[in-house]
């Protein structure tokens, strides 16, 4: 009688840095070939494409592998080498420990079976490695800018050089736009009222739909601060599971209280600061996407009846009415001790997006919610 074969799991992960999809096929190619010589059965393969191994977060396929280990789906999870996992020690060593403790086994085609010594080492010089590259690539980029040349990146107005590494030339239909904006603003325009007419004469935009005040200015300081509160809420999402790592090791009887009870005081001490930080800064931007045919529709709305108002008769007709219905959502009249009551118009669209769309002002028949 003879023993069903082992069952692999093949992981494989190219990141950022290599930009070839076909590593993919490459690398499940030779974890194929391999489990042959091993008489192992391919289980399941997972694959994470165009994402670093610097962190674990974001890497589905990766954590889905993990959860299908807790439920033996198979038997040793096969990996080209140790660094398609992961280039952070700390995540290597985990997670040798928590696959040995389920009982399955990390295999490398070149190194085989992965102990915790080969764990250590390996997951160090990735970690080494990730250092070494980021240093690489901000002196390269560096000294691409002393050259005169891009550091990388699109830039509205060019486009990069065929064969040329760092060198971008005009376009010149983006580069008149680019032209117009610096004037009118130079001429004592706004932003706003630049996007509007940009808006107006359906000039494409560098993204997205539509030309907005932060597309001429930007907004540095709120990318800023998005980038720290996501950097901190990342490290709350890790703090967090290790928490829950150590804490289940306890109670599962691998470790003692002894060495438990430090490291997570210090955990819980770090996930209450990080907790009391994003607590403190700025609340995110609450950016609400519209379908583009619900806005398309409600401007050209708006632009039909401020062209053919001073042509029509108001009274009596039905298609007036029908477009106002479409563009006000409410009208609230308000009485006064003297003189004429208030009455307040909100437009549809500022229902939608929470607030005014547009600044407003009495007798602004433009506004989303002015006073008349």
């Amino acid at each position: 009688m003879t023993d069903k074969p082992r069952r692999a799991a093949i992981y494989a992960r190219f990141s950022s840095d290599l930009q070839d999809a076909r590593s993919v096929t490459d690398q499940i190619e030779l974890c194929r070939e391999h489990a042959r010589r091993q008489h192992w059965a391919v289980a399941q393969v997972y694959t994470d494409e165009a994402i670093s191994g610097a962190t674990m977060h974001g890497r589905l396929a990766l954590l889905r592998m993990v959860d299908d280990a807790e439920r033996r789906a198979f038997d040793v999870i096969l990996v080209e080498h140790i660094d398609r996992l992961a280039r952070n020690a700390a995540d290597t060593i985990r997670l040798r420990e928590e696959m040995e403790f389920r009982g399955i086994e990390i295999h490398t085609c070149a190194s085989g079976l992965v102990t915790e010594m080969h764990a250590g080492l390996e997951g160090l010089m990735s970690a080494m490695y990730l250092k070494q590259l980021a240093v690489h690539v901000r002196r390269g980029q560096a000294g691409r800018v002393r050259e005169g040349l891009s550091g990388g990146g699109l830039t509205f107005g060019y486009a990069p050089v065929p064969g040329r590494r760092g060198e971008r030339t005009i376009v010149e239909a983006e580069a008149e736009i680019v032209r117009r904006v610096f004037a009118e603003y130079v001429a004592g325009r706004t932003p706003r009222d630049i996007a509007i007419d940009l808006n107006r004469d359906k000039v494409p935009p560098p993204r997205g739909e539509f030309w907005s005040a932060s597309t001429i200015h930007g907004n540095r300081a709120r990318a800023a601060d998005e980038a720290k509160r996501h950097r901190k809420e990342t490290r709350l999402g890790e703090v967090q599971r290790e928490f829950q790592r150590v804490y289940n090791s306890y109670v599962k009887g691998m470790v003692s209280e002894e060495e438990t009870g430090p490291l997570l005081a210090q955990l819980r001490e770090e996930r209450e600061a990080l907790t009391t930080e994003l607590a403190a800064m700025t609340p995110p931007t609450n950016v609400i996407t519209l379908h583009p045919g619900a806005v398309k529709r409600y401007l050209a709305m708006v632009n039909d009846l401020a062209n053919s108002l001073p042509h029509r008769t108001v009274s009596g007709d039905e298609g007036i009415s029908i477009a106002l219905r479409e563009l006000v959502s409410c009208v609230t009249i308000t009485p006064r001790d003297k003189g004429t009551p208030k009455i307040t118009v909100t437009g549809r669209m500022a229902v939608l997006v929470g607030g005014d769309l547009f600044p407003h002002s009495c007798g602004d028949i433009g506004g989303s919610g002015g006073g008349i």
